[in-house]
Order: structure tokens, then C-alpha cells, then sequence
């Protein structure tokens, strides 16, 4: 009928915002789908690659375990019960291993102090404006002086130019230095709210036992703190902290053909509960439904062997780790950090992203089917929170070697020195009986011999000769033990570790004098400075760098916005404290002239005292006085010093000195 409008009821309102919103649905979760199997595959794809690629080094891993703990591969351990050897494990590389660790440890941990050292970049030039403050004031005191009618050459000019930009560069990097100090403290207390000590510690151990010792920096996570409110209420605060993580080496898997983290793709296997898998809801980044729905697939019996199962429960059960027991209801994701193409991450909606050709840096976590997380990697520079440092570096790979591996060839002849030995002595231990069965009755017992023991024999039926025949089979224990011990000393020389260095009294001729061993402990520390400068520079260095990145990027700060240097302590802890100690007594004496203080001054003279005082545990701040109180002291010293003035004298009419007779004093 013409002019009227039909008006929908408020039931068809509400059935069509439903089917809106279903319609959304759909289309949201078909867009997931879509993302989660394009990036899925190619997190697999990854995977399966970098697990390949590592399985030679999984063995590898596994048999410096064995070795370590004293055990031997299954092969080598049918073939020495088939041979009725006894077996023997010498604990070898388990020495060598301690050894290794103690020593990285008194070096890269000493107690007090840090391992690290926050400098200032030295100021080659000065800021543009401070170079304009400066010769703008150098000008004003120039055009003071002519006024009050003094001359000023080019030269002079130049001279007092020169000074004010010396003094006032000494001021930038005197500021510069006080905030990296500053800076320094402020990264110590993140690394021990972190668990620097205690997972610094684990990786040292993998260092030494594995091809490789992992770190990751920084992790922040969600920590809760107890406080104390008023009256001594507890309160349970939460936090984010950025914390260091070992990774174990067997759950990374880095792609083949890369020797650093930063050159490719990297994967690391983490094995959770349903509870730890739960509690990932709700924090930044993670997809609560794919959680959702990765929970549900777990509690109907999947998620249980999605990915193949390496070493893990082997290594597990060698070192009779009650987690075996637990892998079949753990959980495997595999947490990515690589390369994704754009149009991948442009499917799931990321707006960010400008070309679908290039590749972007991401991070991304895997269940199964399910893309729990996925996000930019939100690093400037796209490098990883990864670091890794092996104890002998293998050019161009990525895996390394350890102790284990070094001295494994020596481990495999002490051990059969060792067997050898057993079964010679055990030979040689009393005499060989020879019997002509002939001139024995039937069913003589011959395996039974004892004192006094009479034998029965048909001598009509025996041999010319008697018929009983004793010999000793020869010892060879001594030169087995030869054996022993040049392959002993053959894993001192492949190791770089001597016996000598962990208290071993077998150090020869060379080491029986007080000088003579330390000739030796200095040579020794050669080889361990290679293993020190591979931590420093592959962990150290990188982990507190990118903290202090961390603290400029989310705590910006412009006190701490100059450039700084990050140094390792590590190389230089390897001379003693005490020929330290030694050494700067001695120059404080040497130095103690008036030639050698002018050439150092107080402030040189200052920090010597410093150094000293450092050394003795004692805090320098406690003892020797700031640069500013410093100069204060010495400027009041000098008043006391210089003579009080006295006022002009009156002059009488013969103009001298009123009191004194003409001429002068007397």
C-alpha cells in the first residue's frame, strides 16, 4: 500500500545483531585459522630443519653425560661384558669438569664484586653548544682584559681557548662518569632480582660438560613480592621484573648452518603443565582462545606427542631425573624467534606491517595447531634474547666443545689401562695349574685346591713328567701404569686444565719450588683466557647490554643517555689478587716523591688509594673523599700554609719604615 512503512520489532533487531555477531565471529576465527595455519606450517617447517640439523649434536651431548658421570655407552659396555672385563669407569673427566667449573667460577664470580664494568665513551669533541658557551665566554674575558687596557696576542688567545675546552671536557667526563656508575649499580640490582647468581652458575656447568652453555636476557616476567604495609600487614605486591634463564642445550635448536643466534632462526622447547599453560592467560601478547582451545585438545588426549621426542628423556633418566617420569603429560611448545613473510602477519591483521614481500622479525609460540602468541620482535635491532658460549670454539658452527669432548679419546685409554690392570692382576694374583687329565681318575674335582690337598693319580696311565704343573703368569701393572699415566697427562695437555691447578702433588720437577709453580699456574692461565674471553664476550658483555638497552628503551633516563662501554672483569681477574696487591703497595711506595706528585697529582694519587683500598674489601667511598671534597681539603690546607699578610708599614719623612733606623733593618 503506497506510504506505508513497515517498522522492525525489537525480537528482529536483536536476531539480526546476532547474526552480526556471529557473522563476525566466523569471519575472525576463519582469519585465524588462516594465520594459524599459514605461520604454524611454517614454525614446523623450521622445526623439523633445526631438529635434523641437531641430532648428531643431541648424541653428542648425550655421551659427554654418560662420560661425566661415569658410565658407558651402551655399545662399549655389551662389548666389555661380553669380554668378562670388570667394569671400570676412571672418573677422569669428572675431575677435569669440577676442576673447569671451580676455577670459571673464582674468576667470572668473585665475591664483592661485579663481573662487569659500566665506562663512558671517552669525548673526543665537545657539543656543539658547549663549543659555543666556551668561546663565548673565552671572548667576554678577552674583551674584560682590553678594556682594562691589557694585550692579547693570537697566540694567548688560542692558549686560554684551548684551556677552557680542556677544563670543561673534564667536566663532561667527569658527569659522564659518575652516571655510569650510576647506570652500573642500577644493572646490578636488576641481575640480582633476576637471578643473575644462580642461573650464571648452571650455564658455566653447561659450558664445560656441553658443546655450548645458553643464556637468555632479558626475560620479563611477572613476579609477586611480600611487603610490610602499616602495622606489619603483609602484602603481596606484583611486579615485572626482567630476569636471565638458563636454557638447557637439549630444548634449543638453532638452523643448520648458523654460528651465531642473530644469524638465522632460532627455536627453544619449552615443556609445560596445564597448569603452567593456563596461567599464560590474560598476560600481553597471548591469544587466551587459542589457549583456550589447546587446553581442551589436551585434557581429550592430545597435545601428548605432537612433536617427535628427542634425548630429552634419556639424558633425564642418566641423571636419574624424576622428570622422565613426567613427559608424557607435559605439554611441548615451541617458542620461535625468526623471520616470518609480511603477508603472513598481515593476514592475522598486524596494521604495522607495510610490505607482504619482506620478511619480519618476530616471536611466536607454538601448541600443536595452535598460535598461542605471536608479536613483532620488539628489539630495535631485531636481535634475540639469546647467548651462548662454548668452552672451545668450533669455527663456523654454532655448537662447540666441551671438556668431555677434548678428552674423550684420553678417558677411553685410561679406561682400558684400567681394565687391563684389573684383569692382569687378577691373573698374575696367584699361580696357574696345568693337569694331565690322563693320569687323573674319573670325576677329580679340579677347580678345588687347597692346603694339604691330596691328589689321586693312575701314574701307569701319566706321562713321563709330573703330572701336575705349577707357573706364574708375569705382571705387567707397571707398565700398564705407564699407560695410565701418559694418557693422564695427555688430558692435562688437551683440557688445558693440569692437575697441579686443582692441588694434585704429581707436578714434577718444575713445581717443587714456590717460584717454579707459579711459573707453571701462569702458563696454565693461558689456556683458561681463551674460555674467559669466549664467556665474556659471548654472555657477559651481550646479556649487560642488552639490559642496560632494556632500561634506556622502557626507564628512559637522560642521565644515562651518553654512549658507554660494557667490560668483562673476567680476563683481568686472571692474575692474582694477592701479585695485585703486591704490585700497587709497591708503586704507592716508589711514587712517593714530590716529582712523581706532580705528575699524578691528587686526583691520580686519589685513585691509586682507591684501587688499594677496593682490594681489601673495604669501601673506597669510606676512606678516600670525592674529588670535590678532595680539592676542598688541599684549599684549606694551603691557607693554613701560606703566612698571615701583614698591613703596610707607616712611612716616616725620609720615606723609611717608621721604628726602623735609616738604612733598613739591621
Amino acid at each position: 500500500m503506497p506510504g506505508l512503512m513497515l517498522v522492525a520489532s525489537p525480537d528482529d533487531l536483536v536476531d539480526q545483531e546476532r547474526r552480526e555477531t556471529e557473522d563476525y565471529q566466523q569471519e575472525e576465527r576463519r582469519q585465524r585459522e588462516a594465520f594459524e595455519t599459514s605461520l604454524a606450517g611454517h614454525v614446523r617447517r623450521c622445526w623439523d630443519s633445526a631438529r635434523r640439523a641437531k641430532r648428531p649434536v643431541e648424541e653428542r651431548i648425550l655421551r659427554n653425560l654418560r662420560q661425566r658421570n661415569g658410565e658407558y655407552d651402551p655399545e662399549e659396555r655389551a662389548m666389555i661384558q661380553e669380554s668378562g672385563a670388570p667394569e671400570i669407569y676412571m672418573m677422569l673427566t669428572a675431575v677435569k669438569c669440577r676442576a673447569a667449573k671451580s676455577w670459571i667460577r673464582d674468576v667470572l664470580l668473585p665475591s664483592g664484586d661485579r663481573p662487569f664494568q659500566v665506562l663512558p665513551t671517552p669525548v673526543p669533541d665537545l657539543p656543539q653548544e658547549v663549543e659555543v658557551e666556551v668561546q663565548q665566554r673565552v671572548e667576554a674575558d678577552a674583551q674584560q682584559f682590553l678594556a682594562a687596557g691589557g694585550q692579547i696576542t693570537p697566540q694567548m688567545y688560542q692558549s686560554v681557548l684551548e684551556r677552557a675546552r680542556s677544563m670543561f671536557r673534564q667536566k663532561l667526563e667527569d658527569r659522564a662518569k659518575q652516571a655510569a656508575e650510576r647506570l652500573e649499580e642500577k644493572i646490578e640490582d636488576k641481575l640480582a632480582e633476576g637471578r643473575w647468581q644462580d642461573e650464571f652458575d648452571a650455564v658455566i656447568s653447561d659450558i664445560v660438560d656441553f658443546p655450548a652453555g645458553i643464556k637468555k636476557a632479558p626475560v620479563t616476567r611477572l613476579r609477586e613480592r611480600l611487603t610490610w604495609g602499616e602495622g606489619g600487614v603483609p602484602q603481596v605486591e606484583r611486579e615485572l621484573v626482567d630476569e636471565v634463564e638458563r636454557v638447557d642445550p637439549l630444548d634449543f635448536y638453532p638452523a643448520a648452518g648458523i654460528s651465531d643466534v642473530n644469524d638465522g632462526d632460532c627455536i627453544q622447547r619449552h615443556r609445560l603443565t596445564r597448569g603452567q599453560l593456563y596461567d599464560l592467560i590474560g598476560l600481553d601478547d597471548y591469544d587466551e582462545e587459542s589457549i583456550r582451545e589447546a587446553l581442551r585438545e589436551y585434557d581429550d588426549g592430545g597435545l601428548t606427542g605432537w612433536e617427535e621426542q628427542s634425548l630429552q628423556s634419556q639424558v633425564d633418566a642418566a641423571n636419574d631425573d624424576d622428570r622422565s617420569q613426567l613427559d608424557d603429560r607435559r605439554i611441548t611448545a615451541l617458542e620461535f624467534w625468526g623471520s616470518v613473510p609480511g603477508r603472513t602477519l598481515i593476514e592475522w591483521g598486524m596494521n604495522e606491517i607495510e610490505d607482504g614481500d619482506r620478511d619480519y622479525p618476530v616471536c611466536c609460540w607454538l601448541i600443536g595447531r595452535h598460535v598461542i602468541k605471536a608479536e613483532l620482535n620488539r628489539d630495535p635491532m631485531g636481535r634475540k634474547p639469546y647467548h651462548k658460549a662454548s668452552f672451545e670454539i668450533v669455527p663456523g658452527s654454532f655448537w662447540g666443545r666441551g671438556v668431555p669432548d677434548l678428552i674423550r679419546d684420553s678417558q677411553k685409554m685410561v679406561n682400558s689401562a684400567a681394565r687391563a690392570m684389573a684383569v692382569n692382576m687378577g691373573l698374575a694374583s696367584g699361580p696357574q695349574v696345568a693337569v694331565d687329565t690322563n693320569a687323573l681318575p674319573p670325576g677329580t674335582d679340579l677347580t678345588s685346591m687347597y692346603p694339604w690337598k691330596i691328589w689321586q693319580m693312575n701314574w701307569e696311565r701319566a706321562s713321563t713328567r709330573i703330572p701336575i704343573h705349577f707357573f706364574q703368569p708375569n705382571p705387567m701393572t707397571d707398565q700398564l701404569l705407564k699407560v695410565y699415566e701418559h694418557f693422564s697427562r695427555q688430558a692435562d695437555e688437551t683440557s688445558g686444565i693440569p692437575a697441579y691447578t686443582y692441588g694434585s702433588s704429581h707436578i714434577g720437577q718444575a713445581g717443587r719450588t714456590a717460584s717454579g709453580l707459579s711459573m707453571l699456574m701462569n702458563a696454565a692461565s693461558k689456556a683458561i683466557k681463551n674460555v674467559i674471553s669466549h664467556i665474556d664476550n659471548g654472555i657477559i658483555v651481550p646479556v649487560i647490554r642488552r639490559m642496560v638497552d632494556n632500561v634506556m628503551q622502557y626507564e628512559y633516563d637522560p642521565e644515562f643517555a651518553g654512549d658507554i662501554l660494557i667490560q668483562a672483569k673476567g680476563s683481568l681477574s686472571l692474575v692474582h689478587k694477592e701479585q695485585v696487591q703486591m704490585r700497587r703497595l709497591e708503586y704507592l711506595q716508589q711514587t712517593m716523591n714530590p716529582i712523581d706528585f706532580q705528575i699524578m697529582g691528587p686526583d691520580g694519587r686519589a685513585a691509586l688509594h682507591r684501587e688499594v683500598v677496593k682490594s681489601l674489601d673495604i669501601g673506597p667511598e669510606e676512606v678516600i673523599p670525592d674529588r670535590e671534597e678532595l680539592m676542598h681539603r688541599l684549599q684549606g690546607a694551603q691557607a693554613q700554609q701560606q703566612p698571615q699578610q701583614q698591613p703596610p708599614a707607616e712611612l716616616g719623612p725620609d720615606g723609611q719604615p717608621v721604628g726602623q733606623p735609616v738604612g733598613g733593618p739591621m
